[in-house]
Parts: structure tokens; C-alpha cells; sequence
């Protein structure tokens, strides 16, 4: 029982990125340059992420 509460968790800290990005595609789509490359630093912490997968 433990072993598929964690397995659920930590597939769900994997997917949540995707999601994400997949989420927030629409309103990307409406910005021009300048303002696309202005809130590219708000990913720096997702990077993290990848913890999940090693």
C-alpha cells in the first residue's frame, strides 16, 4: 500500500511540469518577444524538478 502511495506521488511530481507548461501554452502564444523573454526567469526553480526523475 505504501509502495503505490509513493509510486502515485512521485508520478504525479513528474507530470506537473508538463501540465503546466501545457496550461500556460495559451497565453504565451499571445505575447510578443519581449515580453515572452520577461517572464522566462520564473522557471529558474523548476530545474528541481528533475530530482524526481533521477
Amino acid at each position: 500500500m505504501i509502495l503505490k502511495l509513493l509510486t502515485l506521488a512521485l508520478t504525479a511530481l513528474i507530470v506537473i511540469p508538463g501540465g503546466a507548461h501545457l496550461f500556460e501554452l495559451p497565453a504565451k502564444m499571445g505575447m510578443n518577444e519581449a515580453e515572452y523573454f520577461t517572464v522566462q526567469p520564473i522557471y529558474e526553480g523548476w530545474a528541481l524538478f528533475a530530482v524526481v526523475v533521477v
